[in-house]
This record gives structure tokens, sequence and C-alpha cells, in this order.
């Protein structure tokens, strides 16, 4: 049995990876860097977990399916697969958003163009 096939077990701590911005204090963008948190499991149910924030407890809690859990994961690696995977389809969204934006600043574009033309 892998790791991420055994039932979750109250007090084990699962994992979570985001990108947040380096805060110098200044309004300055000066990259990013990654930022872990853990969620220790409270309860166990038939179809998943309850979990708890450890850096933030006073968090409400969260569940999650036992299989194919997408915001928690087991492993630090897991944790960061899905970053990838999330940053990837995000990056997806925004090229797409830039295509469709570009086309309607041309379309507009041209239309002034062309009822300036007419007037």
């Amino acid at each position: 049995m892998t790791d991420h096939q055994k039932p979750p077990q109250v007090g084990d701590i699962w994992h979570r990876v985001d990108g947040a911005w380096i805060d110098d204090g200044s309004e300055t963008y000066c990259g990013m860097e990654l930022e872990w948190q853990q969620w220790r499991v409270t309860k166990v149910t038939p179809a998943g977990a309850w979990f708890q924030s450890v850096e933030w407890p006073y968090k409400k809690q969260r569940f999650a399916l036992s299989i194919g859990a997408r915001w928690v994961n087991r492993t630090k690696a897991e944790a960061l697969e899905r970053l990838i995977a999330r940053k990837r389809r995000h990056i997806a969204i925004v090229e797409h958003e830039a295509i469709t934006a570009r086309e309607t600043l041309a379309l507009a574009k041209d239309a002034l163009a062309e009822m300036r033309a007419h007037s």
C-alpha cells in the first residue's frame, strides 16, 4: 500500500504549498517564495478527514476526501506536484485571457478607426 492509499489517521500531518509574494515592506515586486502550510487530521470519516491548520489553529477546519484530495496532500512532494499542476492551469487561463483581450482591443481599435473614417 503506497503512502497516498493509506487511510488518514487522527494526528497525521498533511501539506499544502502556495506561491507567496516576498514582502520586504515596500510596494515593489521582489519576487515569489514558497509558502508551506501544515494541516493536522482532527477527525476521520468513511469518506475523508477533517483538517486543522497547524500554523493558524483559529482557522475553520476543512474537509478533504481521502482519495482525490486536491487542496491538501500527504507529502511535501505531492504538495509541490499539485502546486505545479495548479500553476500550469493558471498560466493556461491567463494566456487565454490575454489572447481574448488582445483580440477585443484590436476589434475595438478597428471599429473606432472605421467610425472616424465615416464621420
